[in-house]
């Protein structure tokens, strides 16, 4: 019997019907990021004390400027897909996966290396108090550890949902949303492990959620399939993904250097400002939930229709 096939083909149907069926599982995945999020820092908090949730919140930052430009990227080599996929050209379908997650993993392991290396250095420029350091560096040098997993997770979840698999995504990250509160407790509550447990606890949630990602495009019925074996990169399909990615990247990365450069200015006032500040920046996520899923749902229909040469019908997308 064949495995019924999770994508969406929005090159047809009711079209506020589609971007209905792709955006609200956009929207609880990122609901759950924020969650989770949330949730942890209510843990520093309590069990870590004040330095750990402001040495934590010092590198927030540098962490959102690597994973923004990446993200960026991912939606340009997701938008590519997407095109394939409305053409049902199952070969450069295939050829482009391939492509964008060996992009990934390459990438990954440039950003974990200079992460790691250079994340002390990046905090004593900007000036981060120095009580805040110390936690900020153990934080963040585990993170950068999961960063080859973070981007395959990010690449892994544009590409699923470039071919209209949205819901796939929206409960593996609810589900990381659970695994990352129990080791928060464990590593931060029980441990005593203050900002370095909570770094712990985000990489191996990281990690878990990038192999149910990989699990779940290498079981995946159809041309998007992912196969070990054939990894590797199509310099044509490469092109046209960097062309359409690096900007993307780029303005992501935008908003961040200016949060970084704020970041300077903030930290000059101490370690509570610099802990109150990067508090507030996790609660306006919120206000970002509805937007992000929006745009995701419409770049993929518009990509998909893009691809199937039905421009009307992408220019009706927009207007619904």
């Amino acid at each position: 019997m064949a495995k019924k096939s999770t994508a969406i083909d929005v090159t047809q149907g009711v079209i506020w019907q589609q971007l209905l069926s792709l955006c609200v599982p956009i929207f609880f995945s990122s609901f759950f990021q924020q969650a989770y999020t949330l949730i942890g820092t209510y843990i520093v908090g309590q069990f870590g004390g004040k330095l750990a949730l402001g040495g934590i919140q010092a590198t927030m930052v540098l962490t959102e400027l690597c994973i923004g430009f990446c993200v960026g990227v991912g939606a340009g080599c997701a938008v590519i897909t997407g095109q394939f996929f409305g053409q049902h050209d199952d070969e450069r379908l295939s050829r482009s996966v391939h492509t964008a997650m060996t992009l990934a993993l390459v990438g990954g392991i440039v950003f974990s290396i200079l992460g790691i290396v250079f994340v002390e250095p990046m905090l004593v420029l900007m000036n981060t108090p120095h009580e805040l350091l110390a936690e900020g560096v153990a934080y963040a040098r585990c993170y950068f550890a999961a960063m080859v997993a973070a981007l395959l997770l990010n690449m892994g979840t544009a590409l699923l949902r470039a071919v209209g698999d949205t819901r796939g995504p929206a409960l593996i990250i609810a589900s990381g949303c659970l695994v990352n509160v129990v080791l928060d407790i464990i590593f931060v509550a029980v441990l005593h492990m203050e900002a370095l447990g909570c770094g712990i606890a985000v990489a191996l949630t990281i990690c878990s959620n990038a192999t149910m990602i990989v699990l779940r495009m290498m079981r995946a019925p159809g041309a998007w399939r992912l196969s070990l074996s054939r990894l590797g990169i199509d310099r044509g399909i490469c092109k046209s993904m960097i062309s359409c990615g690096l900007p993307l990247g780029f303005q992501s990365a935008a908003y961040s250097i200016s949060n970084v450069l704020i970041q300077v200015s903030v930290n000059s006032f101490g370690a509570d400002v610099t802990t109150a500040w990067g508090l507030s920046g996790r609660l306006d996520g919120i206000i970002w939930m509805v937007t992000e899923a929006l745009g995701v749902s419409i770049t993929t229909f518009s990509a998909q229709n893009f691809g199937a040469r039905n421009y009307e019908r992408m220019r009706k997308g927009y207007h619904t």
